[in-house]
């Protein structure tokens, strides 16, 4: 268990190799020792979010959570006071930072069958979560005596509302929740407000937000819920403005709910609403009824319209309704202004702006002047560019795409949809002809010549991969500090090299026929790491030590090196591997190159000073550009060195010396892997930046997404995928 907290960063990839290993020790200790609280604790856990792996069956998943409820009965039995222990509650572990009980995802894919099963499954696993609430429960009367009363009693009996899984249940047992606690609250001191009606699982706690086939008898359970006359007059009872606001927004669900459900319905019953609001609030229906009122409207709603009709949601509907009751138009807004107003709406913070896509095509002529480079500097503006442009380019809709041919009319760019869909950790690599895309272990190719994707062969054994490259030799490698795939494009085969030292790897490179991998990543948040290299044939095979700073006597080459961190791995020749490294102990460090053939280091280039996170990258015309001290950039060509870039904060707090080729005002963000052109056309996707060194005012208008990879395709013309498919860019002459 000590162990094991290495594992919590990586604990949702549940397939993993660390977490099997980690949870064969852990049933091992349980077995040995079946008296240890601790170890059957973990180990009930550790099995049970095993129903998150990949291709389960639905049977399996409805074993898991039945083998769960037995275990948790088996130690409440055994252990009966386990709630005065460090193990208050069957339904969480401290070791490990994951609930198996998001259950909810998985019914959309069962029988009819398996679901009610399920369901059934989940009201015995919900049934032991009350019964864990029922001393609290009991030790409170009629009445609150005071808040701290309220709040314990409040949380000890929702807990079981996130063990729900079907809004069947989830309407009535929020309901049951809400009425215990209004019954209460109803002869308590109006000192103290209840929040209970403004939580997570508050009444209507809508969980299922697809359609689902018992939608009728759902919507019949909602319908009686909401009107129950016992319920309404508990509202109206307890004198506060926060409950008159409550039982409007009760009563504009029940008057939806009770019409045809027709879009045009909801609306008009928004637009009655929102006018009850304003007698209530005293002031004019606005954008900010909708955030700050129409929450649980909004759930119903939205599951409601997913029913019965899908191509229509609550926020559209109900901005038209706050427009239909008034003069409500808002104040012209600057670029800058409307950025950020963007930016809160997306984020759920506002909703301002009735169609934001078409705003933004009709100022592109006035954005135009807010090129990527202005924007990037730590301030408000910096992250509403991100947020945006991130929000533009993941928008897979026609008017997003009309939206960003308005915008940027210097370039040429073209979209290309994913084969099927995938999740948001999609990491790329590739060269001008393929780009490679890689998503829990599934492999695809990009053809930019013809823009066609191809299935490739799958990851043998899935693993949370951090590192994802292409290798001109023929190769792709995705590794962690456990694994290292190596993939085989000729033949279409992945090699899986295990038994790693377990530290983290900073790059891997091929040469002849051998893999070379270098230790010595920040990837993990150490700030001194082992300096070592290793090699060994493509099947893991042959394996070789070529230096090490925690072998006896160190590096021969650098003595006195303990630790440091180092770049990835550069292939500056056929037999020799360039990185840059730097010593943390003296802060100083340097570009290093290993030949191969001949297993020597030598220092190309030292630097009095090195950056706190060494960077390298080949670029296509040869030259090596890094990072050195405090946001500067070197570039290396034919052994020279050259101060190239300086990154100069907006408000300096000392005079910048101008000892650099170029001065760029802007955030200090990491440019690298980017693509530097021989016209010094700097491209950085992770940083959304697009400049022109030599004149940053000419830059073409264009802001980028956030991207794991850049390939240039022509000069002129480079590719980025990102989480939804793959965009082209080329700059029109």
């Amino acid at each position: 268990l000590a162990d094991f907290s290495r594992l919590q960063k990586s604990a949702y990839g549940v397939s993993r190799g660390g977490w099997e290993e980690a949870g064969k020790k852990i049933a091992a200790a349980a077995a040995l020792d079946p008296d240890n609280l601790c170890y059957r604790h973990t180990n009930m856990h550790h099995q049970a979010c095993i129903v998150y792996k990949k291709d389960l069956k639905n049977t399996e998943r409805i074993a898991i959570y039945r083998k769960f409820l037995e275990e948790a009965k088996s130690l409440r039995e055994t252990w009966p006071d386990y709630q005065k222990s460090a193990y208050k509650t069957l339904f969480y572990s401290p070791h490990i930072p994951l609930s198996p009980f998001s259950a909810r995802e998985f019914l959309g894919s069962m029988s009819a069958s398996e679901r009610s099963e399920l369901i059934d499954v989940f009201a015995e696993i919900r049934a032991l979560s009350v019964s864990e609430a029922a001393a609290i429960r009991d030790s409170v009367g009629d009445r609150f005596k005071d808040r701290m009363e309220m709040i314990f009693f409040t949380s000890a009996i929702t807990h079981a509302l996130h063990l729900v899984i079907d809004n069947r249940t989830a309407f009535q047992l929020s309901f049951d929740v809400e009425m215990e606690i209004l019954k209460r609250y109803v002869h308590s001191s109006s000192d103290f407000v209840c929040q209970q009606d403004i939580a997570m699982t508050r009444f209507p706690y809508v969980v299922e937000r697809k359609g689902t086939a018992d939608f009728a008898e759902t919507l019949a359970l909602l319908q009686k819920l909401l009107s129950d006359p016992e319920y309404q007059a508990l509202l109206k009872r307890i004198k506060r403005k926060e409950y008159d606001l409550r039982l409007l927004e009760i009563q504009a669900m029940q008057a939806y709910g009770t019409s045809d459900l027709s879009p045009d319905s909801l609306k008009r019953v928004c637009r009655d609403y929102f006018k009850k609001l304003e007698q209530v609030t005293a002031s004019k229906a606005n954008k900010k009824f909708i955030s700050s009122y129409a929450s649980c409207l909004r759930e119903v709603s939205n599951w409601i319209l997913t029913n019965v009709a899908p191509k229509h949601e609550f926020q559209r509907i109900a901005e038209q309704a706050v427009l239909e009751c008034g003069d409500n138009q808002t104040s012209s807004l600057s670029d800058e202004e409307f950025l950020l107003a963007f930016n809160k709406q997306i984020w759920r913070q506002n909703r301002s702006i009735p169609d934001p896509l078409g705003e933004l095509r009709t100022r592109a002529k006035s954005m135009s002047r807010l090129k990527n480079h202005l924007l990037l500097r730590e301030n408000p503006l910096d992250i509403a560019y991100t947020t945006v442009t991130d929000a533009l380019y993941n928008t897979d809709s026609e008017a997003a795409r009309a939206t960003i041919e308005t915008l940027f009319p210097d370039f040429e760019i073209r979209f290309y949809r994913y084969p099927k869909k995938w999740g948001d950790s999609v990491y790329s690599c590739g060269h001008p002809e393929n780009i490679y895309l890689l998503s829990s272990g599934d492999l695809v190719r990009f053809t930019t010549a013809n823009q066609q994707f191809t299935n490739l062969a799958r990851l043998p054994k899935y693993f949370e991969y951090r590192h994802f490259i292409y290798d001109d030799a023929g190769y792709c490698i995705a590794w962690n500090p456990e694994y290292i795939g190596v993939y085989d494009i000729a033949q279409d085969r992945w090699s899986l090299i295990e038994d790693l030292s377990g530290d983290e790897i900073a790059g891997a490179a091929i040469i002849g026929k051998r893999l070379f991998y270098l230790n010595g990543s920040a990837t993990g948040g150490s700030q001194a790491q082992n300096i070592a290299l290793h090699s060994c044939d493509l099947q893991g095979k042959k394996r070789k030590l070529h230096f090490s700073s925690r072998r006896g006597g160190g590096i021969a080459e650098f003595k006195g090196i303990t630790n440091g961190l180092t770049s990835g791995l550069v292939k500056n020749s056929p037999t020799s591997l360039v990185f840059s490294m730097l010593v943390k102990e003296q802060h100083l460090g340097g570009v290093v190159a290993f030949d191969t053939e001949r297993e020597t280091l030598t220092t190309l280039q030292r630097l009095p000073r090195m950056a706190g996170v060494p960077e390298l990258q080949k670029m296509p015309d040869g030259r090596l550009f890094g990072s050195a001290f405090y946001s500067q950039y070197f570039m290396l060509k034919d052994n020279k060195l050259e101060a190239f870039l300086k990154i100069s904060p907006p408000n300096p707090k000392m005079a910048i010396r101008d000892w650099a080729r170029h001065i760029l005002v802007m955030n200090d963000k990491r440019l690298i892997p980017c693509l530097l052109t021989q016209d010094d056309l700097l491209i950085s996707p992770k940083s959304r930046l697009f400049v022109d060194l030599k004149k940053p005012d000419a830059t073409p208008f264009i802001w980028l997404p956030y991207a794991e990879t850049i390939v240039q395709i022509a000069p002129g013309q480079f590719a980025l995928p990102v989480p939804i498919g793959v965009y082209t860019f080329k700059i029109k002459k």
